[in-house]
């Protein structure tokens, strides 16, 4: 578990990390969002010991990273792997050695880093390019050996800063499956960092987004879209609602539900709706209808009453008069 209280980080005058309070479960799949500035690399160094805080609190396992002194952090180190957006692999070396890399660090026998390294690149699915220098492989197949090389030492904790960011469409997808794997497979506790809301959608379970050094929402992924707070609508570049009258933001599983429930909502009840906006999003262990109906006010109670009889999540925003 990973436990922030007012954590604070400046560099010259400028504040980067303004009394950030959270706390990351073990083994959840947690993401950092924000635009470029926001503080979310700051943050993930903090976590690692790379950056130091200047006030606050910061607990890994229950361990105040400050506090570790030089011959501690090396140690603490080594219970969290770290990829980049540029994969930082060493050209001359490769992908067997770049991954057996961090186990020479730890001195461990000839044997055991073969046994580890042979183990960590099937995991990632290059057990056929264990002789391919970085060169050789696509960006996709770099990341892959990035990720095996910081799982070589069994880390507890992976941190991914824009681990996505440089790929392609597709192969961004297969590594965010990859990383859902190591998660249900190991039960790695995974940070993300980034500013692709796709990627928070799809894979992480909780979300905290920064803003100009702040945190300005935290939660449960899907709720979180459900509640479409202001700084989420602002990040995405989607307008605020408006227009004057009643609109209930929904969450259906699934496509077919959706379409029954639509179908089924004008038979049932006489209701006239307009859908606002919505459609289907796939997060990280389900597709999902996330959408805005607009109703009469005078339906309210009767649209209220039918969604809680089907247990379906629902926000309510009236706007004007």
């Amino acid at each position: 578990m990973i436990e922030i209280t007012g954590l604070e980080k400046q560099y010259d005058e400028v504040q980067i990390l303004k009394n950030i309070n959270l706390t990351i479960k073990k083994g959840e799949i947690f993401g950092l969002i924000g635009l470029s500035g926001a503080g979310k690399s700051t943050l993930l160094r903090c976590i690692n010991g790379l950056v130091p805080y200047d006030r606050g609190s910061l607990k890994v396992n229950g361990i105040e990273v400050k506090d570790l002194k030089k011959t501690e952090i090396r140690e603490f180190r080594r219970n969290i792997g770290m990829i980049f957006q540029n994969f930082s692999l060493l050209e001359r070396r490769n992908a067997y050695e770049n991954v057996a890399f961090p186990m020479h660090l730890c001195k461990k026998s000839s044997s055991e880093i073969d046994e580890q390294v042979k183990k960590m690149l099937q995991l990632v699915g290059l057990e056929d390019k264990m002789a391919n220098r970085p060169r050789q492989l696509s960006g996709g197949q770099k990341q892959r050996v990035a990720i095996a090389r910081a799982m070589v030492t069994n880390p507890e904790i992976l941190l991914c800063d824009e681990a996505t960011s440089a790929l392609d469409p597709k192969t961004a997808i297969s590594i965010l499956n990859l990383l859902k794997e190591i998660n249900q497979k190991l039960g790695v506790t995974i940070i993300v960092v980034t500013h692709q809301i796709e990627v928070i959608e799809q894979i992480c379970d909780r979300m905290a987004l920064l803003q100009d050094g702040k945190m300005v929402l935290s939660g449960e992924v899907q709720k979180v879209f459900l509640e479409n707070p202001t700084p989420l609508r602002s990040l995405l570049g989607k307008e605020i609602i408006e227009k004057k009258g009643l609109f209930f933001r929904i969450l259906l599983d699934g496509e077919e539900k959706y379409r029954k429930f639509f179908y089924n909502l004008f038979h049932d009840t006489n209701i006239a709706y307009e859908i606002y906006e919505g459609g289907i999003r796939d997060f990280k262990n389900s597709s999902v209808f996330l959408g805005t109906v607009k109703i009469l006010p005078k339906d309210k109670q009767k649209f209220t009453e039918y969604l809680k009889e089907r247990d379906i999540l629902f926000e309510v925003h009236e706007n004007g008069a």
